[in-house]
């Protein structure tokens, strides 16, 4: 045995003689070959640093360097614990800094392993941005000629482990391009196993940082020979379309690994697919595909496309964890072939593989947490799914996931448990959308306390861990915060399909405590698990009783719910909208006016106006009133609709190189809001891309649609309200367009005001009981009123005919105003509710003009 800081010294003692200094070396090499032992204790002395100083030496022979190299990655490739050991020396910046095309392949092959096994453990989004040659350097190497085969297929292996974030993978879109001509050139050399080996890494790493943009580009740049011209001139010597035909071929490529590789390429090209036609001519042929690996590769071993022997290309198994991942997102979006996985039995061959997880070690959690995210994305849509689910048992595994607990908060077991606990959330969710299972199935308190123990669960503990073991200045200290934070988003946004007034489950999460976390979430500075968090507290203001409803308003303040409806994100602003909405819509008086005593209700109203103004945009109004509207929630007229609106995107896509994108100006800021909602996985859309790109213009409207409800829900509390509401006249005249707006909730909304601002509450008298039989003495006995009587229905008869002028006089102003003409043109509006709405809200107003 080598006594460990004898041959490290040795090694650095004999720099002068550069032979013996290169035996040394190996000789170490050799050493920690296949004995985990020796890796661990030759790694906690001063090796490592010995071998890194020869590496970053210009002035050391070639031959040292690259078995410095060697045995770097050797180590790398190792337990955790040997990991860990590893990058608390700058192994990392160092390998970073070494890579170029022009180094020797043996050390760059080095070089790239090691950065991702140690990537693979301990994902480092920073690395990037403290490394800014680092993408050119890799584009550099994708593009050289004399860049080995072997080379390319670890370079495309590091691609997925450096885009941990939305932020690092935008800051490797730059390599997308050199990707796709590499494919292109490589796709009919595909029979070539060293070849295949090459596509299935280079197609994973190109469906993983595949930009919006560029897929766009891709997808629509043959739509005119102008545009098609200039994506000859970026791609090279082939189109967008050619490119796309050649992973259709590779979808039936004898290599198992390039099948479901091309699938996955294809499935992320179809989610941003706005043309109907097109995405089902690209979703169509991928399932076939992939089914007979998730019925019959089931039960494999997980892909293991890394190798301990230095050198050789690894040789790869089928890509379980791909194959289920690319599944979940394919039935996410698309109903239709869930429905085919359906029919196959896929349903039951996910629950049996979810039931043979190692609850020890959580060796296979990728692949668990992928079958039940497969799960999840088919009961997205329909009941049917959901019932199948709950059928195969599978609920009784996932709850044991939920309430285990690890050791070590940064063991790799804690980091395959947590996927896990967020893929069961994210079932969870999807299977709270059925309201019969609300009521049935998902009742077992087991549900509650495994989800309280992951919203109860300090995120700051993992950022503490990581500093006890690489000390105070460990560099990715925020995003291993915001990741933490990412995980209570996924537990909240299942607390709020589980926690409206119907669940069987709200009154043991409410007395278990839960308010007082989702108020803590509503406060937190991550933007997804703010919004989660409104969206729970929209569900559980509805009905609550009314201490409960104190605690929430206290929790939240009238002023904070002033700031969050003005939140930088519009789908808060939105939730925050809402929750007003259903807060107002209990009229529950006293604690509505402490809200407007607190804020003041012009300070509301002009808050409310401030929503209709900045989200009211003239591109959205119908120029001919009668026109045939759509509806936001049809998706199928959003897509025949909006054809402008892509046309746009598509010219501002093309009018640009979608390739060349700039690393972002600040990688460790807190990420930006995805634009979904908590029924979405967080991981993507439930819906196509057309609906998604729809969303996102569309996403003003909602606003407009909550702050319309709150308006129409504080009018049908009392004539006070109604008048203050008519009171504000810039706030009317802002409404006044809406009835012209190209959504029809909106317009909706806007015939919803007027109909509670002119409703009239019907007088009745109270009929007066007479005893059947009653004799005339007791007749004149009950029908005389007594003076005290007289008076209450005086009152009673003078506060209807009150309530009767404040209504002709709200009308009058109304039609002051233009909405009585205006209402008429949108009785003739295409879609029924809104022509319906219109008609009634006109003939308030005809009944009670003067």
């Amino acid at each position: 045995m080598i006594v460990p800081r004898e041959i490290a010294d040795q090694i650095q003692s004999q720099a002068s003689s550069p032979a013996s200094q290169l035996v040394l070396i190996k000789q170490l090499r050799n050493a920690i070959v296949g004995h985990d032992d020796e890796k661990l204790e030759h790694a906690s002395t001063n090796a490592i640093p010995v071998l890194l100083s020869i590496i970053s030496s210009p002035t050391a022979p070639l031959p040292n360097r690259v078995e410095a190299a060697t045995t770097i990655a050797s180590f790398a490739i190792g337990t955790e614990e040997i990991i860990e050991a590893v990058i608390k020396h700058p192994v990392l910046d160092t390998m970073v800094a070494i890579l170029s095309p022009d180094l020797a392949p043996e050390m760059l092959a080095s070089a790239l392993r090691t950065l991702s096994a140690i990537l693979e453990v301990r994902p480092s989004p920073s690395v990037i941005s403290r490394s800014p040659t680092l993408v050119p350097a890799l584009s550099a190497i994708l593009y050289s000629p004399k860049t080995s085969i072997n080379v390319l297929n670890l370079t495309c292996d590091l691609i997925p482990q450096l885009g941990s974030t939305k932020l690092s993978i935008m800051a490797l879109a730059p390599l997308t391009l050199p990707l796709i001509q590499r494919i292109e050139a490589l796709a009919k050399k595909s029979h070539l196993t060293v070849v295949a080996f090459f596509l299935e890494s280079a197609l994973f790493a190109f469906s993983h940082i595949l930009t919006a943009d560029q897929a766009l580009f891709l997808l629509n740049a043959d739509k005119s020979p102008e545009t098609s011209q200039r994506a000859l001139k970026i791609l090279g010597y082939f189109t967008p379309t050619q490119f796309i035909a050649s992973l259709l071929r590779l979808t039936r490529n004898p290599s198992a690994g390039v099948n479901v590789a091309a699938i996955a390429a294809l499935t992320k090209l179809q989610y941003y697919a706005t043309d109907p036609a097109q995405k089902r001519s690209l979703s169509q042929p991928l399932l076939p595909a992939l089914i007979p690996y998730i019925l019959d590769q089931g039960n494999a071993t997980l892909s293991t496309n890394t190798s301990s022997d230095i050198g050789l290309i690894p040789s790869s198994s089928p890509p379980n964890t791909r194959v289920f991942r690319t599944f979940a997102i394919l039935c996410r979006d698309d109903k239709a072939i869930s429905i085919l996985a359906l029919e196959a039995g896929v349903i039951k061959r996910l629950a049996d593989i979810i039931k043979t997880a190692d609850t020890v070690n959580w060796t296979n959690s990728e692949l668990i947490s992928e079958c039940l995210l497969g799960l999840a994305a088919m009961s997205l849509h329909d009941h049917i799914f959901r019932q199948q689910v709950i059928l195969t048992g599978v609920l009784i595994p996932m709850l044991q996931f939920m309430l285990a607990k690890p050791e070590n908060p940064i063991s790799a077991a804690a980091f395959g448990l947590r996927k896990i606990k967020i893929a069961s959330c994210h079932l969870i969710r999807a299977l709270a959308r059925s309201i019969s299972l609300l009521r049935t199935s998902l009742t077992t308190i087991d549900i509650v306390d495994g989800i309280y123990g992951l919203l109860k669960a300090d995120p700051h503990e993992v950022v503490r861990a990581y500093e006890r073991l690489y000390g105070p200045d460990f560099e990715d200290k925020e995003q291993a915060l915001n990741d933490e934070l990412g995980i209570k988003s996924a537990v909240m946004a299942a607390v709020c399909n589980l926690i409206p007034e119907f669940s069987a489950l709200r009154e043991p999460m409410v007395e278990r405590g839960f308010l007082e976390l989702i108020l803590e979430g509503a406060h937190n500075s991550y933007p997804p698990l703010r919004l989660n968090s409104l969206w729970a507290l929209k569900h559980v203001i509805y009905a609550l009783p009314l201490e409960r409803k104190a605690e929430v308003m206290n929790g939240l303040s009238a002023e904070y719910i002033m700031d969050l409806c003005r939140d930088k994100e519009p789908q808060i602003q939105e939730q925050a909208l809402c929750f007003l909405r259903n807060f107002i819509y209990s009229k529950n008086l006293d604690m509505l006016v402490t809200l407007f005593d607190s804020i003041g209700i012009e300070n509301f109203l002009n808050m409310i106006e401030d929503k209709i103004v900045e989200n009211t945009d003239p591109e959205y109004l119908d120029q001919t009133p009668g026109s045939v509207n759509t509806s936001a929630q049809d998706e199928e007229d959003d897509n025949d609709n909006d054809d402008k609106t892509n046309q746009a995107i598509y010219e501002v896509a093309l009018e640009t190189n979608p390739f060349d994108l700039p690393p972002p100006s600040n990688p460790g800021s807190l990420p930006p809001l995805p634009r979904q909602s908590p029924e979405l996985f967080r991981w993507g859309s439930s819906t196509s891309q057309a609906a998604m790109l729809a969303t996102k213009l569309d996403q003003r409207s909602l606003i407009l649609i909550a702050a319309e409800y709150v308006l129409v829900h504080l009018a049908a509390i009392s004539d006070t309200y109604k008048d203050t509401i008519l009171g504000h006249p810039r706030l009317m005249n802002r409404l006044l367009p809406l009835l012209r707006h190209r959504a029809a909730e909106v317009k909706v909304a806007c015939c919803w005001i007027l109909i509670n601002l002119t409703y009239c509450e019907e007088y009745v008298a109270v009929p007066i009981q007479i005893p059947p039989g009653a004799s005339a003495e007791t007749v004149a006995a009950v029908t005389a009123p007594s003076t005290e009587e007289n008076l209450a229905a005086a009152a009673q008869r003078e506060a209807a005919l009150q309530h009767e002028r404040s209504v002709r006089q709200r009308v009058k102003q109304l039609a002051k105003l233009g909405f009585q003409d205006r209402i008429k043109t949108t009785m003739n509006d295409g879609t029924l509710d809104v022509a319906q709405r219109a008609k009634y809200a006109l003939s308030l107003m005809e009944k009670y003009s003067e």
